[in-house]
């Protein structure tokens, strides 16, 4: 068997190919071998447990359910997502032009309920009617802090369901000083008594460490993008010159990219000021690709600092891939951000990135002269360095663009299939063998 390796906890592990996953696998985290009981395995049967259908996990999903071994069923609290809704952070009504319910099945509780942000608004109200064990025999939950995870978490520990966690928590974590003490006291011996966990990246998978998880039960599923989808989109330099001047771009510019909500949390307002005390800041043009409260704001702000800025607005995922190819680098300076896959989008165009220390994906994706800059929070001037160091040197952007898309490769959906695959093994065990027919 062709294996691939990859560090989890200071130890190496071997992962099979995806396209190798059968019911002998190699077990990941501790070497077992599962043989099988008859020539006919039984599938599989796993329950993914999201609050809505989200644009980034929905290609996760088709391809955990083209997965011969596996009978996966995906359960949301809404269908918010695959229906339009009102997204108070772009702060309008969001339609995604990619099908985000295709390729799988799944059950919605509660169809047509509007998507909130808060505990009891996400929630599980009918959920335990698909969770029992003669239907599941694992259960895979995205985070905890809602009603939806809780429950079924809940449901999972009364009907002895092994379960596999998936969240985004990290060390750089938004909280009160109340919630930091609690969590440990809580949070983490609760977290100790689940089967697995599916590690998005290095900062989250150190979480679970400091929690107390065992490491062979931590599992590198990483966060990851439909690469494909973005990649199949290929544009001429005449394409991408004919984009930038209906945009308004002019042709030699150095061009400074931010996608996302216009919120605080993004701290958009930091390239602007940071563009602002650049001493080639005549070079520069800033293109914001998104929308929110804060657009008044950062459009009046660019004004007062003399800063050309392109607001372009709420962008849909097809048009995503040739706005990348317009940029140089892509600047995400969040003050709180778990992972940021638009740095995985950006990549996948062979753009850059500036990020902040808190980005999730900063150690894993970001590595400083090879694939962008990492810089303090609300530090607009370590920005405008990294960002005149680009500008005054071509050879510098040529290595950068190439480092980030070889970075990114490493970050593909097919590697965070393949993480799952080995947790799913790990937690099914020999039952997952079973003659079909018995």
């Amino acid at each position: 068997m062709f294996t691939s390796s990859f560090q989890v906890a200071g130890s190496l592990l071997e992962l099979p190919r995806t396209s190798e996953y059968s019911a002998m696998m190699l077990h990941a985290s501790v070497g077992r071998r599962l043989e099988p009981r008859s020539s006919t395995p039984r599938r599989v049967r796993v329950t993914y447990v999201l609050s809505h259908p989200i644009q980034y996990f929905a290609p996760l999903l088709r391809k955990l359910a083209a997965v011969p071994q596996l009978d996966l069923k995906a359960i949301y609290a809404t269908d918010a997502g695959a229906t339009p809704y009102h997204d108070p952070g772009f702060g309008q009504v969001v339609r995604w032009d990619r099908p985000l319910l295709d390729g799988y099945d799944y059950r919605v509780l509660s169809p047509g309920k509007p998507l909130g942000s808060g505990f009891s608004t996400v929630s599980g109200k009918g959920l335990g009617r698909y969770l029992k064990p003669t239907e599941t025999d694992l259960l895979i939950v995205h985070g905890w802090a809602t009603h939806l995870s809780l429950t079924a978490l809940f449901e999972s520990w009364r009907h002895r369901i092994p379960v596999l966690l998936r969240g985004e928590s990290q060390r750089h974590v938004k909280g009160s000083r109340w919630t930091r003490m609690v969590k440990p006291l809580l949070l983490f011996p609760a977290l100790r008594r689940l089967g697995g966990f599916l590690a998005i990246g290095s900062l989250n998978q150190e979480y679970y460490l400091r929690a107390g998880v065992r490491p062979e039960r931590i599992f590198w599923a990483p966060y990851s993008i439909d690469t494909e989808a973005f990649q199949e989109q290929t544009f001429d330099d005449e394409e991408v010159a004919a984009k930038a001047a209906q945009i308004g771009l002019r042709p030699k510019s150095f061009r400074a990219l931010a996608c996302g909500k216009l919120t605080d949390v993004k701290r958009p307002y930091d390239l602007i000021e940071a563009i602002a005390r650049m001493p080639s800041k005549d070079q520069v043009e800033a293109i914001f690709i998104g929308d929110g409260p804060l657009a008044d704001r950062l459009r009046r702000l660019a004004v007062d600092r003399g800063v050309t800025v392109h607001f372009l607005g709420f962008r849909n995922q097809t048009e995503l891939p040739l706005l990348y190819a317009l940029g140089d680098v892509l600047v995400l300076p969040s003050s709180h951000e778990p992972w940021g896959l638009v740095v995985n989008e950006a990549m996948t165009m062979g753009c850059p990135a500036i990020v902040s220390e808190v980005v999730g994906c900063g150690p894993d994706l970001v590595v400083p002269d090879e694939s962008g800059y990492i810089v303090p929070v609300g530090e607009p001037q370590k920005i405008a360095e990294a960002l005149e160091r680009m500008v005054t040197s071509p050879d510098l952007r040529s290595n950068l663009e190439a480092g980030a898309a070889n970075r990114v490769a490493r970050f593909s959906m097919d590697r965070t299939v393949e993480g799952y695959l080995n947790a799913i093994e790990s937690l099914a065990g020999p039952g997952v063998s079973e003659d079909v027919d018995d």
